[in-house]
């Protein structure tokens, strides 16, 4: 997993006076004009408010934060808007509270609130394995640039996952059940060119998404015809991505799916 630079939310943390978790949350950006494709949950339901909430459970402490979401990532993007967000309060409101929890007890309140939590703790590429709970950092050895693509609608993760359970390929272990992983392949760690990026860069989520959404194979056909070195969905989609050498290349490319009303985010990674 990598995380990219300037594409995110934004968090704001402040001590109310009164008792309590108080978390509000507005759109930004393009999701400003796209309100009605991406209501705000209520806000006990969102991660934040989660760990928030957990957070001081477990430093036996009552709760007094207020928190304030500007919102410029998709919901249900695939592209794990809500576990950084998730993550990024823990490791806040543990520095406002003077670190009364280390890293290593952070991590189990990180995997208690979704798998890819614990990985936006480490703040870095990384090789993630098992339920997530096994992270590795890694070094990856280009620094190309991303193009994200969002088709301005959602994917709900439950029903990827479920649905990957039940029509999956046989030999892949379920999504859902806690099993081990079957891969163990070192993933970045021996990556030495871009077409062992492109043969190891492989999302199972790719053969019951795109069946049911051939639009968004279009469009990894279109990015490689951009001239993407690799192209694939993120986490279990919408979002696709493309990794181009040249920034101009993937410029052009997101011109292209702009006039085409999707939603593009030219970054690179961390």
């Amino acid at each position: 997993m990598l995380p990219l630079k300037e594409l995110g939310d934004e968090l704001f943390f402040s001590r109310p006076a009164q008792e309590g978790i108080f978390l509000k949350a507005r759109l930004t950006g393009n999701l400003k004009n796209r309100s009605p494709d991406y209501p705000l949950p209520a806000p006990r339901k969102n991660l934040i408010w989660k760990a928030a909430s957990l957070f001081y459970k477990t430093i036996h402490k009552t709760p007094r934060v207020a928190i304030a979401l500007h919102k410029s990532v998709p919901f249900g993007a695939g592209l794990g808007s809500g576990s950084s967000n998730a993550a990024y309060t823990l490791m806040t409101l543990n520095q406002m509270h003077g670190s009364p929890l280390s890293q290593k007890r952070l991590l189990p309140l990180a995997a208690a609130l979704g798998s890819d939590v614990p990985f936006f703790l480490a703040r870095g590429a990384a090789l993630v394995e098992g339920e997530g709970d096994k992270i590795t950092p890694v070094s990856f050895p280009f620094n190309p640039w991303f193009l994200i693509i969002n088709p301005s609608f959602q994917i709900s993760t439950r029903w990827a996952y479920e649905t990957w359970d039940k029509r999956g390929p046989k030999r892949r272990v379920s999504l859902t059940k806690k099993k081990k992983d079957d891969r163990k392949d070192g993933f970045f760690a021996t990556v030495r060119s871009w077409m062992a990026v492109k043969q190891m860069c492989v999302n199972d989520f790719g053969t019951i998404i795109f069946p049911a959404y051939p639009m968004l194979q279009e469009a990894r056909h279109k990015l490689y015809a951009f001239g993407a070195q690799v192209a694939s969905l993120s986490g279990s989609g919408p979002t696709l991505f493309g990794a181009f050498k040249r920034k101009t290349a993937a410029q052009r490319a997101a011109r292209f799916f702009d006039r085409n009303h999707w939603l593009t985010w030219i970054t690179q990674g961390v």
